[in-house]
């Protein structure tokens, strides 16, 4: 085999390879949606925290709602 090819064929390989793996760009793209979800949740969750103790009213609900806060920030991200 002519090893000028096989350099050849590595450095087109290695381009392409280059091209293919560049790093995804995430964007926050705050839709209707998720915003009022984040409105009403988050609302929610401050009424129920209690800053003198530091507790919250009713933790299991807590957790509910922070997971749904977390959740409708993860639909805000969007790759690009």
């Amino acid at each position: 085999m002519n090893w000028q090819k096989v350099v050849k064929w590595r450095k087109f390989y290695e381009k392409k390879r280059n091209e293919n793996t560049k790093p995804m760009k995430y964007k926050i793209a705050p839709n209707f949606f998720s915003v009022i979800i984040l409105l009403i949740i988050g609302t929610a969750l401050f009424k129920q925290f209690d800053f003198q103790n530091l507790k919250v009213e009713k933790p299991a609900l807590a957790i509910v709602y922070s997971f749904a806060i977390i959740l409708s920030i993860g639909f805000m991200i969007k790759k690009k």
